[in-house]
């Protein structure tokens, strides 16, 4: 979508953010609890639709022509790629996430939870994006950008956590790791992995991200590809005006109307009598 079509978006989400964070200054003021005052700032981010319909009846819109529903498409190529970085950015963040986080991900649970499900959820978003927009081979296109990120990812994550951190991120050179923790330093504990897992297609399965990079990416797919008419639709809904958009509304309410109301036919019957 153009970049001028998200001003109001935008500028909606920058305007409730502003008045959250502005209420909750004064709130905490007042309230000394901070559980409250946040709870009762986060109310502004409700307005956050009613704000983005004014702006958008008050904004220019600029004069852009409509594409098709070919020209709705991406090319497979530009969404593998996209795809790939993606992933191999999700890949990367999440344990040098963990690891800059520190103690920090472990006591909130909420920002440990959001760093496991990073990479599935942006498989999904891949395989989503690949299902209703590619031009072809949706499903080979996603999965081809979640296996290359994955092995991308990890292999440069350890170099990435050495470039953050400044040391090694496995033991010194000639130094064994600890037993059953392959690279670990001196002293640490056994890995624990091997012994509660086993050692086979289950262990792999529920111990490596990649079959749930993979699942989640064809679950995105899935849904893409079922929703590709519809996402089409909403795409050129949101080019229009708002006036505009309640009469494409009415429009589809009508003709569905009279496809519900219409006798079914099976492909190849010929038409019955007239009445």
């Amino acid at each position: 979508m153009p970049r001028t079509l998200n001003a109001a978006f935008l500028l909606s989400l920058l305007i409730v953010c502003s008045g959250f964070a502005a209420a909750f200054l004064v709130l905490r003021l007042l309230i000394p609890q901070t559980e409250i005052a946040a709870g009762i700032a986060g109310l502004f981010l409700g307005a956050g639709p009613s704000v983005q319909r004014t702006l958008e009846a008050r904004l220019p819109r600029p004069t852009l022509p409509l594409p098709s529903l070919s020209g709705y498409e991406r090319p497979w190529a530009v969404i593998l790629l996209l795809g790939t970085v993606s992933v191999v950015m999700a890949t990367v963040a999440a344990p040098v996430g963990s690891l800059l986080g520190g103690p920090l991900t472990v006591v909130a649970g909420n920002l440990a939870a959001l760093l496991a499900l990073l990479p599935p959820a942006v498989g999904f978003a891949v395989g989503l994006y690949a299902g209703a927009r590619s031009d072809r081979h949706a499903t080979l296109v996603a999965l081809a950008a979640v296996v290359l990120g994955y092995v991308v990812g990890t292999a440069v994550t350890g170099p990435f956590i050495d470039l953050v951190t400044g040391a090694s991120a496995t033991a010194p050179p000639g130094v064994p790791g600890a037993p059953g923790a392959p690279g670990a330093p001196p002293g640490a504990p056994p890995d624990p992995r091997p012994i509660l897992l086993g050692d086979g297609v289950g262990a792999f399965l529920l111990d490596n991200r990649l079959p749930l990079l993979v699942i989640s990416s064809l679950l995105g797919v899935w849904r893409g590809q079922q929703s590709r008419l519809s996402g089409y639709v909403s795409f050129l809904l949101a080019m229009m005006p708002p006036s505009s958009r309640a009469a494409v509304v009415e429009l589809a309410y009508e003709e569905g109307q009279r496809s519900s109301a219409a006798p079914f036919t099976a492909p190849g019957t010929p038409p019955g009598p007239e009445t």
